[in-house]
């Protein structure tokens, strides 16, 4: 399992006692491109926004 709630699980939680289970971090967008391209769009979207124009992933929320 790589999603767990809570997140982290406390340290007496079942789940951590189970053989046939195991928990790993939830650190899949912890790789370099990622958290580059991550950067991009916030840097992006930021500038899309004041310039009062459409984001990327926009949620209208209306």
């Amino acid at each position: 399992l790589d999603v767990t709630s809570p997140e982290p699980l406390p340290l007496d939680h079942k789940l951590l006692k189970l053989k046939n289970c195991v928990i790993l971090p939830h650190i899949g967008s912890a790789e370099t491109n990622c958290r580059k391209k991550m950067v991009e769009i916030s840097i992006h979207n930021l500038i899309e926004y004041f310039d009062n124009k459409s984001m990327i992933s926009q949620i209208n929320v209306n």
